[in-house]
């Protein structure tokens, strides 16, 4: 699991303390599930690769594709179908939370430099 930086971590943890407060149990539980126990020392930090994010996610959503098989006792799968209609989830679920970052079409600063390029 890739680990959030501190400043990052702390704003969400304080986020769920508040959204506890108000009773809003699925920010809480999903904000607590997603970040892990700790955040990253900025001494961490590892490159992480736009191909690595489009991995992760994708990966993710098979994860929750079998959680929706399970729940439908499914017997018949075309996983082809089901990677189709992943691939195409990856894409939106990738811009929008970009979006919702401020960071549609930035290049992240894990981002591995290319040869030449400064640190």
């Amino acid at each position: 699991m890739k680990k959030l930086n501190k400043i990052a971590y702390d704003r969400l943890i304080c986020q769920a303390e508040g959204a506890r407060d108000l009773g809003l149990s699925q920010i809480v539980e999903g904000v607590l599930n997603a970040v892990g126990p700790v955040a990253r020392d900025e001494c961490e930090k590892e490159s992480y690769s736009s191909l690595e994010l489009e991995k992760d996610i994708h990966n993710g959503l098979w994860k929750l594709a079998v959680n929706i098989m399970a729940y439908h006792d499914t017997k018949a799968i075309d996983a082809e179908k089901v990677d189709d209609a992943i691939s195409r989830l990856s894409e939106v679920v990738i811009k929008e939370i970009e979006s919702s970052l401020g960071a549609l079409g930035k290049v992240g600063s894990l981002e591995p430099k290319l040869p030449g390029e400064k640190e």
